[in-house]
């Protein structure tokens, strides 16, 4: 079984510009390319979790957000770090919010649920117990917590302040940013 960072996309990856979609748009957050290459270096499998209700809310397509996520890719790979189409894991869907009926469901692929971490667990053969899940908000850091991971960080970039009335389990560190967060699982990983 492999070890994996999970990582939140908007706000953590990218900066999150509200239902970021547009590849003109795309700008990675302070010190999270260094950080992903860190990870990439030192045999962590790269996956990416991500809620996409702007999909369901009809901001944009899953198309769109694909293509978001392939220029993603691109930039990551011209940069050494190699993530595949399989290693994207998102949800389109709100319980309350969605304005197409088929997104319109609590489903449990929505972080704080942690669905999409047991999925990309299961089929990468990943080892929960000896990965992390990283991310700006506190609904991701409770993904992390409740699919049973080694560790759950929320990073202080993204919107990381803005979480007003989200459950809070605690994270297991407070990173400045995603370099930041390897670099405390790594030390970590030694002890």
């Amino acid at each position: 079984m492999k070890k994996a960072l999970f990582i939140d996309r908007d706000g953590t990856i990218n900066v999150d510009t509200d239902y970021i979609h547009k590849i003109e748009d795309f700008r990675f957050e302070k010190n999270a390319l260094d950080g992903m290459k860190l990870a990439h270096e030192k045999n962590y499998k790269i996956i990416i979790i991500t809620s996409q209700s702007g999909i369901g809310r009809g901001y944009y397509t899953e198309d769109d957000m694909h293509r978001f996520n392939d220029h993603i890719r691109d930039v990551l790979s011209k940069n050494g770090v190699i993530i595949g189409r399989k290693d994207i894991y998102f949800c389109p869907h709100h319980p309350k919010k969605a304005t197409i009926a088929e997104y319109l469901l609590d489903c449990d692929c929505r972080k704080p649920k942690p669905g999409l971490i047991l999925k990309a667990a299961k089929e990468h053969d990943i080892n929960l117990e000896e990965s992390y899940m990283v991310g700006d908000k506190h609904s991701d850091v409770a993904a992390g917590v409740r699919a049973g991971c080694k560790g759950s960080i929320l990073v202080m970039c993204g919107k990381s302040m803005d979480t007003k009335g989200e459950k809070k389990e605690e994270p297991t560190y407070v990173a400045e940013d995603l370099l930041d967060a390897v670099n405390f699982i790594l030390s970590n990983d030694e002890k």
